[in-house]
């Protein structure tokens, strides 16, 4: 259990929701209004002013402030900032103590088990612990056992070179449910357990050359609230802002301006933990403010917080709808050069209000977490062209995807590279000056052949539109309808069985697909060649856009992009914006370790 009263129980999360049994002292929470719970001992750190503000009385202060803008003098080429999130793991002392697995209480950050694929939480727990461990949990040792340390210490080394101006942190800062005790601890006091936890998860975690001293601007994660209930010390978080001297979180959302010698950026911080917040009888696996998982008399009122079940729906989506004006305000109002947002839950929840914020306002980028993943949405089209990426991966938790490739996505971090012009997020590696490069030229138009009475708009083969007696046979192609789908699919099996064989021969340092069908089209064939024959990336057009899809998990992993705009048809998304994804082509930079994709539009704009 992780919690610590004497009548606590563990409740099952049936298979459906990250993480160990939690804990409850009832069957479920009531919906009125408990005692109020309040730290009356002596703050455990000195909490004094900082960023011009005294330390708040109640959570939502300050929510909407400017933090003060930083002023980096320096003059660069370009110049660096980091994003991470869902990093913070079990601390395995007390006070605050949270053990899942064996040997999880000992020092340090203790990595999550969780449910990955069809390897149910507590089978990999004993992975975890060292015991009976499937093959089907693609458990690794070396990549997910103390997965955190693993990726704070790849982001060091990369830090001491880059030197980033700061780091962007999407929540889920400490697993399973935030700071491990409850919300009420006064404002200006920070508790035992908080200093307890932030001290070996956050601070003795990142530290180095490049690191030391650098903003951490931090939203929070459903997990930081509690998980699947509100009433964890998540208020200390926010407190901690004024007894650190880089943790910068002073409410649910604010913004922080960045001035560059030549250009600025504005981020906004928000919080989006509304996604996960119902009415207190619905979703019990996911509901922040549910009856199921709460404990009896659930109150954050001592700080500003929701004073019940009933309270926390109405206080979550009040917080959301507040923070949706003051973003449109603040992006109106910008003068920056580029305008991200950063919040917690993965890109694709309230697409409709992005997509509004991309078109109008100039929204340049979103920066997310929540799934447990490295991923890229490139010119995505259900944000209407806004690039947004997840960096679920920090290694608080088990990635959702295995970390045996060595191009997986399973756990890192983003590298914002930014200049006056261009905004560039991936992760360089080595170079080595010989290597070699294989193409395997495929024909997917099987994918637009049926037989001749199907489908008339969409059909190679159809009866409706061919003209009679439409015949191929004197150069070996089909001499009629029925042979033409045949033909075509017959065509798309021989080339199947030619690929896999020259992919399992391949000595290559690259091995690429191009085809004309695009992203998606025998997805499970593509995923195949991918994690078993070593594909590293497939190429395609048929749909009249530029767009890329980074390590997409339709595909396993697999890079896909698109280049359809090559402008012999009218593009499908409006070429009017100078960042356009209507006309283009790309160019692939090659060293031996990796391909640089970068596509170029018509208007000569370097989108990637």
């Amino acid at each position: 259990c992780l919690l610590t009263s004497s009548g606590a129980h563990a409740i099952g999360h049936g298979g459906v929701v990250s993480g160990p049994g939690s804990c409850t002292d009832a069957a479920g929470a009531a919906a009125s209004a408990g005692p109020t719970y309040t730290y009356t001992a002596p703050s455990v750190m000195t909490v004094k002013a900082r960023g011009g503000l005294e330390p708040p009385k109640e959570v939502q202060e300050y929510n909407g402030v400017a933090w003060p803008t930083m002023k980096i003098a320096d003059q660069k080429k370009e110049y660096h900032m980091f994003a991470i999130g869902d990093w913070g793991s079990l601390v395995g002392t007390n006070p605050g103590q949270m053990v899942q697995y064996k040997g999880g209480h000992t020092n340090g950050p203790h990595t999550m088990a969780r449910w990955r694929g069809g390897c149910n939480t507590d089978t990999m727990r004993s992975c975890f612990a060292g015991e009976s461990c499937p093959k089907s949990c693609n458990y690794v040792p070396d990549a997910d056992y103390r997965a955190q340390v693993n990726v704070a210490t790849t982001m060091k080394k990369f830090a001491k070179e880059r030197q980033p101006d700061l780091y962007i942190n999407v929540g889920d800062n400490f697993y399973w449910g935030g700071v491990n005790t409850a919300c009420g601890t006064p404002m200006n006091k920070i508790h035992p357990v908080t200093a307890h936890q932030f001290t070996e998860i956050f601070e003795k975690v990142y530290t180095g050359d490049g690191v030391d001293g650098k903003p951490w601007l931090s939203v929070l994660g459903n997990h930081d609230y509690g998980g699947f209930q509100f009433n964890k010390a998540w208020d200390q978080q926010i407190a901690y802002t004024w007894a650190s001297d880089r943790w910068v979180m002073p409410g649910q959302y604010f913004m922080q301006r960045v001035e560059y010698p030549e250009f600025s950026v504005e981020i906004f911080m928000l919080d989006t933990n509304a996604m996960d917040s119902h009415p207190k009888s619905a979703d019990p696996n996911h509901n922040i403010c549910g009856a199921a998982k709460n404990p009896p008399g659930a109150n954050c009122a001592a700080t500003g917080g929701p004073k019940d079940l009933d309270d926390c729906f109405k206080f979550m989506w009040d917080t959301w709808r507040s923070q949706s004006k003051w973003t449109e305000k603040k992006l109106k109002e910008s003068t920056a050069d580029w305008q991200i947002i950063a919040t917690h839950f993965q890109c694709g929840h309230q697409a409709q209000w992005y997509k509004k914020l991309h078109h109008e306002l100039g929204l340049d980028l979103l920066v997310t977490g929540h799934t447990h993943v490295q991923n890229i949405f490139d010119k995505w089209s259900v944000l209407g062209g806004l690039t947004c990426f997840i960096t679920g991966g920090g290694g608080g938790i088990t990635s959702e995807v295995s970390p045996a490739n060595e191009r997986s996505t399973a756990y890192g971090f983003f590298d914002l590279i930014f200049t006056k012009d261009e905004c560039q997020y991936f992760m360089q590696r080595v170079e080595y000056p010989e290597f070699s490069v294989e193409i395997f030229m495929l024909d997917s138009n099987a994918m637009d052949s049926h037989p001749k009475s199907a489908d008339p708009k969409h059909n190679i083969c159809g009866a409706m539109h061919n003209p009679p007696g439409a015949n191929c046979a004197s150069t070996g192609g089909p001499r009629d309808l029925d042979a033409c789908f045949k033909f075509m699919w017959d065509t798309w099996r021989s080339q199947e069985k030619w690929t896999e064989k020259k992919l399992e021969e391949s000595t290559a340092d690259w091995q690429l697909i191009a085809t004309h069908f695009q992203c998606g089209h025998q997805a499970n064939w593509y995923k195949k060649l991918h994690q078993n024959l070593g594909l590293d990336l497939l190429v395609t057009g048929h749909t009249h856009v530029q767009n890329i899809f980074h390590k997409w998990h339709v595909l396993g992993g697999l890079t896909c992009f698109i280049t359809g705009g090559g402008g012999g048809i009218t593009a499908e998304v409006s070429p009017k914006h100078s960042h356009t994804t209507a006309y283009g082509f790309f160019d692939l930079a090659f060293t031996k370790d990796e391909i640089k994709l970068e596509s170029i539009n018509f208007r000569v704009a370097l989108l990637r």
